[in-house]
């Protein structure tokens, strides 16, 4: 599968890239703000969307709402250290909250690796 991963968070995009790529063989690329994903989104075709939700300038939850949108075949998840699950089932997209642990979200991308 096809991943675009969008974290303001260096360490965090380079964390769940490896994750990913090494122990569970899908295609990640990543982004460092929301303005750089889209234009990613708009230049490729990923399977698959992960979003941070506070970033600085265009946040995660535009982000879902750029790719609802224009690409609506493409999956997404939200991710956040917080509190914005309810945003999340407002939007109709998983939420991963980072207190759920890295397995939690590895599981998450592959039962929607499997439904593609």
């Amino acid at each position: 599968m096809k991943i675009l991963y969008i974290d303001d968070d260096a360490e965090l995009r380079y964390h769940f890239k490896s994750m990913l790529e090494e122990h569970r063989g899908h295609a990640v690329e990543v982004a460092s703000s929301g303005d750089e994903g889209t234009n990613m989104i708009a230049g490729s075709a990923f399977d698959l969307v992960i979003t941070d939700m506070q970033m600085p300038g265009m946040s995660g939850l535009d982000v879902i709402r750029f790719v609802k949108d224009r690409y609506p075949e493409i999956k997404l998840i939200l991710k956040s250290k917080g509190f914005f699950r309810k945003v999340a089932e407002k939007e109709g997209v998983p939420f991963y909250a980072m207190m759920e642990g890295t397995k939690y979200l590895l599981d998450m991308v592959e039962n929607m690796s499997k439904v593609l």
